[in-house]
């Protein structure tokens, strides 16, 4: 180790390594590693470590003290993420918080600002949509998020979320309703409690499956989320299911009316009775999904939209609210018709 000049710094490691390979370690004048074998042992791996070794050295001499390759991918791709500013004194108004940025690739960056501005524009637009008498939010549009399978469509959601929970004064946000297929709709909790269960402010995230809400606690759940706020998420099949059944109630009730004209017994009284229960409860569920339902709805797997036919497709669409967003890394599978009923579920008409 004497032979080592003391302003070249030399991982301590490799050279122990090397001299276990009973390798000889020399410096020449210009501070190059070179080695002679005292045996045949010398492995590819001390090689291609030495390589490396003398590569970074020569970067350090040539640009100064700069970071491994590794040190770089640690780096967070910014160190700030605002999505708007005061035009006139440029002071922040929407920023995403520090903690989640750090996380964000460029791409999931770029994917914030694109929801965004296609969904909200600027806090300006929000409060000028918003109906000063009943609250609602009478403004907005939508957008596609297409990023492919695997480049962080969740995380860049959830950060989003967060974001217009953060400064819910200015956009409005109480209620956010996450559609999703059943079998991702655990994953999507748990992504939220790991990103954003310790940040502040508190959301309230409700998970509502056929297994975990018994039917007779439905409404409460619902009327809790309504009333309080937070995210909601439930699986397609049974965003259906609670709130297709709106037009068979009609139907039903309207058939026992007519039945009624005919047939006064008690039989039918009891019938119409139930009818018109289950016709408010109906109502109800409509109240806390469609209308005026959530402030902002996410539709993940969002090509399950591609036929305008089917009855989850024609429910989807009643709701109320025009900020709509829509996850898919497959926009379009079989033809434009399947892309363009996104699209109209997005911005309508």
């Amino acid at each position: 180790m004497e032979d080592v000049d003391n302003d070249i710094s030399i991982p301590l490691k490799l050279v122990l390594r090397m001299r276990k390979a009973k390798m000889q370690v020399v410096f020449d004048s210009n501070g190059t590693i070179t080695s002679e074998n005292e045996s045949d042992i010398e492995t590819q791996q001390e090689s291609e470590e030495l390589v490396d070794f003398e590569r970074i050295q020569k970067q350090k001499e040539d640009n100064g003290d700069i970071m491994t390759e590794y040190e770089q991918k640690q780096l967070p791709i910014a160190s700030k993420l605002i999505l708007e500013t005061d035009p006139h004194t440029n002071n922040i108004i929407i920023e995403v918080d520090l903690r989640l940025v750090q996380y964000m690739k460029q791409h999931q960056i770029e994917g914030i600002q694109f929801l965004w501005n296609q969904v909200f524009k600027s806090t300006s637009q929000i409060a000028a949509s918003i109906n000063q008498e009943t609250n609602e939010d009478r403004g907005g549009s939508g957008a596609i998020l297409a990023h492919c399978m695997g480049l962080g469509k969740t995380f860049t959601t959830i950060t989003l979320i967060h974001t217009l929970f953060c400064y819910t004064k200015l956009t409005y946000i109480h209620r956010a309703l996450i559609l999703c297929p059943l079998n991702t709709a655990n994953n999507w909790k748990n992504e939220f409690q790991q990103w954003i269960g310790k940040l502040e402010p508190h959301i309230n995230v409700y998970l509502f499956t056929a297994d975990d809400i018994a039917k007779k606690d439905r409404l409460q759940f619902l009327c809790h989320w309504h009333e309080n706020g937070g995210i909601m998420i439930m699986g397609y099949e049974m965003y259906r299911l609670l709130t297709n059944n709106a037009s068979d109630a009609k139907v039903k009730t309207s058939r026992t009316k007519q039945k009624l004209t005919k047939y006064s017994d008690r039989k039918w009284k009891k019938k119409a009775m139930k009818t018109k229960v289950e016709l408010a409860d109906i109502k109800r569920y409509q109240k806390y999904l469609c209308s005026p339902g959530p402030d902002l709805i996410i539709c993940d797997e969002g090509h399950v939209l591609k036929n305008s036919k089917t009855a989850i497709t024609r429910m989807v669409n009643q709701v109320r609210t025009l900020r709509r967003i829509v996850l898919t890394g497959t926009p379009v599978q079989n033809n434009l018709k399947e892309y363009y009923a996104m699209v109209n579920f997005c911005k309508p008409s």
